[in-house]
């Protein structure tokens, strides 16, 4: 009974407040989340590698190419050319792998060559991965910024008159259609779990059906809509 009347709360606290956060943001705040999301990543994608290259690459070479030679000479100077080899750092495994340039040991070469060379072979193609890497990070919030500013531009004009019941409505709409498939996907992971093995002996779990709202959405789970066909 206790279980029964919980899964109805929970339900019914999914709906409700699905159907208050649509009304209370507006169909342009919901909807803009997810687009403002792929907008970003999309912008900042398409910018990065032009942007790393180009700007923040020149910033960095310099100071970063004498850090890594410093780190490098500090942990690798003692060590021979093969253990050397080994405790190259990752990023600059990574961007040697990303370039196509590879860095093997020779018999005949001393450490301080190996480490020189390394230096020359993959600090630059390191240095243009972490550009492309930051460029990426930074675009990725100027772009939060800018779609964040253009939605309060477009939401206020939408927060006025009938503009501002069709925003709500809409917000209700589409929030409610988000809150129902939540709930389902919360019953359907439920009945999944009471399917287990390990409740095979429980009994007042086989025998659980549930109130109105959990029939209601374990009758469209997505298990028993397969096996209806």
């Amino acid at each position: 009974m206790f279980l029964k009347i919980a899964f109805e709360i929970i339900l019914l606290a999914i709906l409700i407040g699905g159907a208050y956060y649509g009304i209370r943001l507006g169909f342009i705040r919901i909807a803009a989340k997810p687009i403002k999301l792929i907008l970003g990543i999309a912008f900042a994608f398409t910018l990065c590698v032009t942007v790393g290259r180009e700007i923040i690459t020149p910033l960095i070479q310099a100071p970063t190419t004498n850090y890594i030679k410093e780190h490098l000479y500090e942990s690798c100077a003692s060590l021979t050319p093969e253990a050397a080899l080994e405790k190259i750092p990752t990023v600059l495994k990574m961007a040697g792998a990303a370039f196509n340039v590879d860095v093997a040991a020779s018999s005949a070469e001393s450490t301080d060559a190996l480490i020189e060379r390394v230096v020359v072979s993959l600090t630059s193609p390191a240095v243009v991965l972490i550009s492309v890497v930051i460029a990426f990070i930074l675009l990725f919030l100027l772009s939060k910024l800018l779609f964040s500013a253009a939605v309060c531009v477009v939401s206020s004009v939408f927060e006025i008159g009938v503009l501002a019941k069709i925003n709500r409505a809409l917000g209700f709409v589409l929030a409610g259609l988000m809150s129902f498939f939540l709930a389902w996907a919360f019953v359907s992971i439920v009945d999944f779990f009471f399917h287990l093995s390990i409740f095979d002996t429980v009994e007042f779990v086989r025998a659980f059906e549930g109130g109105p709202l959990y029939r209601l959405f374990i009758s469209i789970s997505p298990i028993g809509l397969l096996l209806s066909f």
